[in-house]
């Protein structure tokens, strides 16, 4: 279950500087200044050191081309699985 709501996320409008929200575990939400909404996955390879950081390629929203927040919290769920197996 996501810690914000889809409302909560809306709420959040672009400032001077980039900034970031955690929308799940390992999962979250980059806003730009210029309103571009970028999802980043945070995860770790089995047996290696250190944290990667995969950007989902579609950006966050509800419009064609676009990914919904439950989505992107499923996709985000597969990827760090794929993490714990050891696949990068």
């Amino acid at each position: 279950m996501p810690l914000l709501t889809v409302r909560a996320i809306e709420s959040h409008r672009p400032k001077d500087q980039p900034y970031k929200l955690s929308l799940d575990r390992g999962l979250q939400l980059r806003i730009a200044p210029d309103g571009v909404r970028t999802l980043l996955v945070r995860y770790t390879v089995k047996g290696r050191p250190g944290q990667r950081q995969y950007r989902l390629p579609h950006e966050y929203g509800e419009g064609e081309g676009q990914i919904r927040l439950a989505a992107a919290c499923a996709e985000a769920a597969r990827i760090r699985a794929l993490a714990r197996e050891g696949i990068d």
